[in-house]
């Protein structure tokens, strides 16, 4: 039995038949919760044990009409509230106190489960960041991330909208956020240092790698399969980082049925992060390869020499198509097959306009078997150089349309050998391509190709090879 269902059922025993060890048994689901809840605004532990004790003994006077009330989580949380709220009140013999009087208290080691995870300096940090918050948003922050309650809950108790809410939220996290960048920039060492290598995460209900609050991680070597089984979410993506690099992934199998579900594809370069670099990866039968994030602070992001073969719907997607806080993204030297029956488009709609921004394309490949689209016309912000289009119109300066006479496409298979300097050789381009030094010069491009391969300073190619 769920605990929705566990609780109702408990709800009922407890109003029709007076059933004590139903009541205790609610009592052991709610009060560590409530009681947390009320000290954060008391400060005092006895004074909130006696407010929850309030609480319950409420509660059991008025259980004849508490089938009534559907939510029962957000009934004791209300009660909870008041309740301290009049303590609050007695203490202070004050008549009134509005959320902005309130000083809630929060500990760290309720705001996230990979606490331990944080070392003790860091754990201080965000500490005193959430402390600095402003009462309002403090209070809204612990019911929403803390006891883990619903907009529409915290919205009835407080008596605010649920916009209210998310923008308080937002406030709260971009706040933290930056406290946490800020330490990490000073940490002279180069930060929390993270290495994810060769792990295979497969069949996730959500995303499969996510790397966060961190400087200079480098993720390589992982295969991430069929992710997002039964929700949204990118294969692997980084989000709050600072020089991130992922590279030499295989990711692939990310779909879902409903071409309008976001977050679909092998990578994403999020929102909060400086100098995201995505290069030598491998990605396939994903619904498209990889997501870039509109929303701010996105910037320095570069995604080369990659490699992505048959995406069911397109190339890219563009996040949080409403904002515009991302700067100076850098494509350059990917390969992109689409085969018969694949996708159709270079960017990816997923149910919204999602007009690419501050993006500069050079030197990659489309190539499609079927006739394709572009999906969205870029904006002015955006350019492109020496680019390659089979079966879709070109776009910008240097532009081809020839047929890079790849020698095998469409045959990179599964689970490959990411250390093998040969693997999706049937994207190399032979003697006679005409994408071989039809590339326009860039510097600090990597020094190397998709296959290892140590990159001429006179000429440049178009693709990952």
């Amino acid at each position: 039995m769920d605990q929705k269902r566990h609780i109702k059922s408990l709800l009922l025993k407890i109003s029709y038949d007076n059933d004590e060890k139903a009541f205790k048994q609610l009592f052991d689901l709610f009060a560590g919760r409530l009681f947390r809840f009320s000290k954060s605004f008391l400060k005092n532990e006895p004074l909130a044990e006696e407010a929850v004790s309030d609480v319950f003994f409420r509660f059991w006077l008025h259980r004849s009409s508490l089938s009534e009330h559907s939510n029962i989580k957000a009934y004791l949380f209300k009660a909870a509230y008041h309740t301290s709220l009049n303590y609050l009140n007695e203490t202070r013999r004050k008549k009134a106190i509005s959320l902005e009087d309130i000083d809630v208290d929060l500990g760290v080691d309720h705001i996230c489960p990979e606490t331990d995870l944080i070392n003790k300096e860091l754990k201080g940090i965000i500490e005193q960041a959430i402390d600095s918050l402003p009462p309002r948003c403090k209070l809204i922050y612990q019911m929403a991330k803390v006891e883990q309650m619903k907009y529409k809950e915290i919205a009835a108790l407080l008596n605010i909208s649920v916009k209210t809410i998310d923008h308080q939220l937002t406030i709260a996290v971009r706040k933290i956020g930056e406290v946490i960048r800020h330490y990490l920039q000073e940490d002279e060492t180069g930060g929390i240092h993270v290495h994810v290598k060769g792990n295979r995460v497969e069949r996730t209900g959500r995303n499969g790698i996510i790397i966060r609050y961190v400087v200079n991680p480098i993720v390589e070597y992982n295969v991430v399969a069929y992710s997002s089984r039964f929700d949204t979410g990118h294969s692997i993506f980084n989000f709050n980082t600072i020089g991130c690099i992922v590279q030499y992934n295989e990711a692939y199998g990310n779909t879902s049925s409903n071409p309008d579900d976001t977050d679909h594809g092998g990578f994403d370069a999020d929102y909060n992060s400086r100098g995201t670099v995505i290069q030598y990866n491998y990605s396939h039968d994903n619904n498209w390869f990889c997501g870039i994030m509109r929303r701010g602070i996105n910037t320095d992001v570069t995604i080369r020499y990659n490699i992505s073969q048959n995406e069911l719907l397109g190339a890219y997607l563009y996040g949080f198509p409403t904002e515009k806080g991302l700067k100076d993204v850098k494509i350059y030297n990917n390969t992109h097959y689409f085969g018969k029956g694949k996708g159709t488009r270079i960017f990816v709609s997923a149910g919204k306009e999602r007009i690419p921004i501050e993006t500069t394309f050079r030197n990659n490949i489309f190539f499609f078997e079927d006739c394709a689209e572009w999906g969205f016309e870029p904006d002015a912000s955006c350019s492109f150089e020496n680019n390659l289009f089979l079966n879709v119109s070109p776009l910008g300066t240097g532009a081809l349309t020839a047929d890079p006479l790849f020698t095998a496409p469409g045959t990179g298979g599964t689970d490959i050998d990411m250390h093998d300097t040969e693997r999706l050789s049937g994207y190399r381009l032979p003697t006679g391509s005409p994408a071989l030094g039809a590339g326009v010069k860039i510097n600090d491009n990597g020094n190397k190709n998709f296959g290892g391969n140590s990159l001429s300073e006179e000429i440049a190619n178009i693709g990952a090879w």
